[in-house]
């Protein structure tokens, strides 16, 4: 967790948040960038808890708000000449707290005071509503607070105490405000009351009052032609284009107008009252909590049942859970172009809801009809990868390239940043070779703070060669492509951290599950199957090595040979290597042996336990590829006839090649994914030792098969080796997607989506009772998969207190280059 640096306030709750500035720019978060250009758009996020700040120490909980749109683009003030509020294009917020109103700089988090509460004047209320905005370089707050609104002057920056510029304005007629909205093109403030509204043309000195027999809750003005919306607890009003204004009422009291005179221009629908089990309908569905106008003009109507909107030309839709709503309970609303479209706080958590699921949903879906795929979901923001602590949100607010999303426990500044992939790249080396670099191998760590990726302490895992080896098979790709000298080095210190796992069992051609060196201070982990080396001293490794081991090491072998060796020495290095290890399993009866003299409990690919032995049956066409694709490598690196003896044998006698036909296991109930990471790695290392032409008919069924059954996971680790066996590019964009989406932080935060009413959840279910798993993938931002291995439909899933390793993303992504995928 990030935390704030200094807190320069007096404050022990967040009430309202209002951006300083609003002029957003459009760079489409979310839309998918053409695999040729590289550059996409990620969001990062900077947290801070209350008992992060000292002053907040004893705060617990934020009580939410009562519904209002916390964003104001502008405001003009009569009388006093053009006086305006902003931040002169910084990235600031406004925090208005029980103890006053502060300017949070966006990427420090530093707070400093503005205005006061109950202190030295100048003083306002904690519901008072603020208008800001800027012009020529003048910066003015504009506050509305109780009956009267009032004008401020902050410095050009805000940079300083608020001082009082003028009279100000009183509006008694329609009681105690509730919500402001302003207008900077059309020079218009709304003020919604207690008995009614009014509006003030700031430019002519003129007002205009609108006698609505109930309180106005939420209001809204559209910038681009002065429309106004107005909303109480039984009916949402609409003036289309600006009202007529009575001279002179900024300083009197303006005649009061009856909206229900059709001369008024004034048009209401009814919102819908189900209170007590009554059936009055509406095209509102409850009393909005919010209002607002997006950019192309069509209204927003947060609710607590659904988000309802009316389009330009009256009509109303709703967003039920079938066109993306994911949680109900909707609140505040800020116009979010940047991020994508409109962002509305949800029961938790936070959507952006694009422009286009306004018009391009079909409307006549039902919420019943679980029949149809989700394939379109809001951009759902939920949990400590970008909240704090919870995701009960409070209030919001958007400036820019910047979202403040305040929740009931703290805040988060969201940063939209232009980045590449090959920055991703270089991102995530940094964080393998600082944290989760162990003698040359690679391995997750787990954080002794929950969510503090500093806290981070290396150990042994269980299958350190595996994860080894695919992030030493990304940068030999990354060293094929760049040629570049450092990522050379790190290619050999890896590859030797592979050579320490077979050196330290003394037992030719078996390697280590993993390993510790007590020379070092490691403490030897608790627990069978560990054993002290007796060719290293001070070391002591993990036996009953998997299969997973020996398909890691002999999928990135050929690569290292045939890439990152520069001469013969070198070459022969990796060669005996190889040799070693197949060799041994060949010898032994296509066995892994282990120190026991027995065969371990997954290194077993004899013919008579994979078409022999039932309980082995969803392992007969893995493990026939796995020793397939190895002989073929050993052969010809090495040239020894032992292993191609042993191919024709196997093929010949034993029907290996028949077994890969129907290799992937399709029963939802064993449906393996560490099974497949395991297949297209040694999918890969046969398709990398024999030409296309040399392959048999079965190879190519069967990767297709695996293919059909996997290409809707849209992985681009099964993208990049599909394609480069089939010599195809199939779903590059979904490739695209998938790496830009990988969370920058691996850290596996706890992601909650089993309660999202949009997503259909399999009835098929999975390997493990009791879960519950996406008929279609979540966004990868809103999982907790951070390896190939792991289920990408599971839900829920994630604790906060591992960080994975970057080689899941570091081996496709280089990969793809590779081909020519991606960029």
């Amino acid at each position: 967790l990030v935390k704030p640096r200094q807190f320069v306030m007096s404050m022990r709750v967040f009430f309202l948040v209002a951006a300083v500035a609003c002029a957003l720019c459009g760079l489409g978060w979310g839309k998918q960038s053409a695999a040729s250009t590289g550059a996409y758009t990620t969001v990062r996020s900077t947290r801070a808890t209350y008992g992060d700040v000292p002053q907040l120490a004893d705060f617990t909980q934020l009580p939410l708000l009562n519904a209002s749109n916390p964003v104001w683009n502008s405001f003009g003030w009569a009388g006093e000449g053009e006086v305006r509020a902003g931040s002169g294009g910084k990235e600031t917020f406004l925090l208005l707290t029980p103890s006053g109103l502060y300017r949070l700089e966006s990427d420090s988090l530093d707070m400093f005071p503005l205005l006061f509460v109950d202190g030295d004047e100048p003083t306002l209320s904690p519901s008072a509503r603020i208008l800001t905005h800027v012009r020529d370089g003048r910066s003015v707050l504009g506050v509305v607070d109780g009956t009267s609104a009032q004008a401020y002057f902050c410095g050009n920056h805000l940079e300083q105490a608020c001082e009082k510029q003028g009279e100000g304005i009183n509006f008694g007629e329609i009681g105690t405000a509730n919500d402001a909205a302003v207008s900077s093109k059309q020079d218009l403030l709304v003020v919604g009351g207690s008995d009614g509204a009014m509006v003030y043309d700031l430019a002519s000195n003129s007002a205009y009052y609108v006698s609505i027999k109930e309180s106005v809750r939420c209001v809204a003005v559209r910038d681009e032609d002065g429309s106004i919306a107005l909303s109480g607890s039984q009916r949402v009003w609409f003036h289309e284009g600006r009202v007529e204004m009575e001279k002179g009422g900024a300083k009197s009291s303006p005649s009061p107008v009856d909206p229900f005179t059709p001369s008024s221009k004034w048009r209401f629908e009814w919102i819908a009252d189900r209170e007590g089990g009554g059936d009055a309908a509406g095209p509102v569905e409850d009393p909005p909590r919010s209002l607002l106008f997006s950019a192309s003009g069509t209204l927003w109507i947060p609710n607590e049942n659904t988000i309802n909107y009316r389009r330009q030309d009256g009509t109303f839709g709703r967003f039920s859970f079938m066109k993306g709503l994911p949680l109900m309970n909707a609140s505040v609303a800020s116009n979010a172009v940047a991020f994508g479209g409109v962002a509305i706080a949800l029961k938790e958590g936070m959507g952006v809801f694009p422009e286009s699921f306004v018009t391009e949903v079909d409307e006549t879906v039902s919420d019943v009809d679980d029949t149809i795929l989700h394939l379109v979901h809001p951009f759902f923001y939920r949990g400590n990868r970008y909240l704090s602590t919870d995701s009960i949100v409070s209030a919001l607010a958007v400036v820019r390239e910047r979202m403040l999303v305040v929740t009931t426990s703290g805040l988060a500044v969201m940063r939209l940043e232009r980045t590449t992939l090959e920055e991703k790249s270089r991102y995530y080396t940094e964080i393998g070779e600082k944290r989760h670099n162990r003698f040359g191998t690679m391995n997750d760590c787990s954080l002794a703070v929950y969510g503090d990726a500093s806290s981070c302490r290396q150990g042994p895992g269980a299958n350190d060669g595996l994860w080894t080896s695919m992030y030493l098979g990304g940068k030999i790709f990354e060293y094929a492509i760049t040629k570049d000298e450092a990522t050379r080095q790190i290619c050999w210190e890896r590859f030797k951290g592979l050579k320490t796992l077979v050196d330290v069992t003394g037992i030719r051609g078996l390697m280590a599950r993993s390993a510790v060196n007590t020379n070092e201070g490691e403490a030897v982990p608790q627990g069978n199957n560990w054993h002290a080396s007796p060719t290293m001293p001070g070391w002591w490794w993990q036996g009953d090595t998997s299969s997973d081991e020996v398909v890691g090491h002999l999928f990135v072998y050929p690569l290292m040979h045939d890439i990152v060796c520069e001469n013969e020495e070198e070459r022969s290095v990796v060669k005996s290597l190889l040799d070693e290890v197949t060799s041994q399993i060949v010898m032994n009866g296509f066995y892994l042996i282990d120190v026991t003299g027995n065969y371990t409990t997954w290194g077993r690919w004899s013919p008579t336990y994979l078409n022999d032995y039932h309980l082995y049956a969803d392992n007969r066409g893995l493990y026939s590829l796995e020793i397939l694709a190895w002989l073929k490598s050993a052969h010809r690196i090495t040239g020894r006839s032992l292993y191609a003896d042993a191919y024709a044998n196997l093929t010949s006698n034993f029907g290996y090649e028949d077994n890969l036909l129907n290799l992937k296991v399709i029963d939802p109930q064993d449906d393996n994914f560490s099974d497949d990471e395991l297949a297209y790695l040694s999918y890969f290392a046969y398709c990398w030792a024999v030409p296309p032409s040399d392959r048999p008919s079965q190879f190519d069924i069967s990767l297709r098969r695996q293919w059909e059954s996997n290409m809707g996971e849209r992985s681009a680790l099964w993208i990049s080796m599909h394609n480069f066996c089939a010599g195809k590019k199939e779903k590059i964009e979904d490739g695209v997607w998938n790496l830009q989406g990988w969370p920058e932080e691996l850290i596996d935060w706890p992601m909650i989506n089993s309660d999202r009413y949009d997503v259909l959840l399999s009835k098929s279910g999975g390997r493990s009772p009791g879960h519950e798993y996406s008929v279609d993938v979540l966004r990868p931002q809103e999982r907790s998969q951070l390896r190939w291995n792991g289920n990408p439909h599971e839900v829920d899933n994630g604790g906060g207190h591992t960080e994975g390793d970057p080689g899941a993303w570091i081996l496709p992504y280089w990969l793809g280059r590779y081909q020519d995928l991606w960029q």
